[in-house]
């Protein structure tokens, strides 16, 4: 699958990006690396079920109205997606924002129906959710699968969680409890369950070192 016209995005261990017209429509091509250091059979193999993951993930959120790029392409045998750009900037940018407290509430119901489809997004941190028109959006389902496991769940949200305490340590405590009063009103768990969920996993974690 080629294009005409790349405009470099960025670079990561897995993945480059760059920005696109398909269809001329402003869109994300997003291309898995090939990995020298892993045998080529397995390889493919990986790159290729990482890439079915993500693109179905992708289309079982749209099809549930959870914020998320649409895909427009997928070709397996570069491991690539192309779907649509979302023109805004991350929620990083926004924490000293008014809106703060809005945003995270938005965030935790988003955050709250991904999970309520059993899918757990991998990576949630102040960078990959990006903010349209006052509208958030989940993006990079690198790592997303599908799961109904309430630990993998409870990490999903830890990693919010930890983003916010290394990095925007001054908004912790209104955005941690926004976001939690946002999951609780979608997710099917209560505010108790989850509470003592992610307090489960944080001793276990810190037993073991982790």
């Amino acid at each position: 699958m080629e294009f005409e016209n790349l405009e470099f995005m960025s670079r990561a261990a897995e993945a480059e990006l760059f920005k696109i017209q398909y269809m001329d429509i402003p869109c994300v091509l997003k291309r898995r690396k090939k990995k020298s250091y892993r045998n080529p059979q397995l390889d493919q193999s990986l790159n290729q079920k990482r890439t079915q993951t993500e693109s179905n993930v992708l289309a079982t959120a749209l099809l549930n109205d959870i914020n998320v790029p649409t895909v427009r392409l997928v070709d397996y045998a570069s491991f690539s997606i192309v779907m649509d750009y979302i023109d805004g900037k991350p929620l990083k940018e926004h924490v000293d924002s008014p809106t703060v407290k809005e945003l995270f509430l938005e965030l935790g119901k988003q955050v709250g129906n991904l999970h309520n489809l059993d899918i757990v997004h991998g990576d949630l941190t102040t960078s990959n959710v990006i903010i349209k028109k006052g509208e958030v959006f989940l993006i990079d389902f690198g790592l997303a699968k599908f799961s109904s496991s309430l630990e993998d769940k409870g990490v999903d949200l830890l990693v919010l969680y930890r983003t916010l305490l290394s990095t925007h340590s001054h908004i912790v405590d209104t955005a941690w409890s926004a976001l939690l009063d946002g999951y609780t009103q979608t997710s099917k768990l209560n505010r108790k369950e989850i509470l003592k969920r992610l307090e489960t996993i944080e001793k276990r974690k810190r037993y073991s070192g982790h």
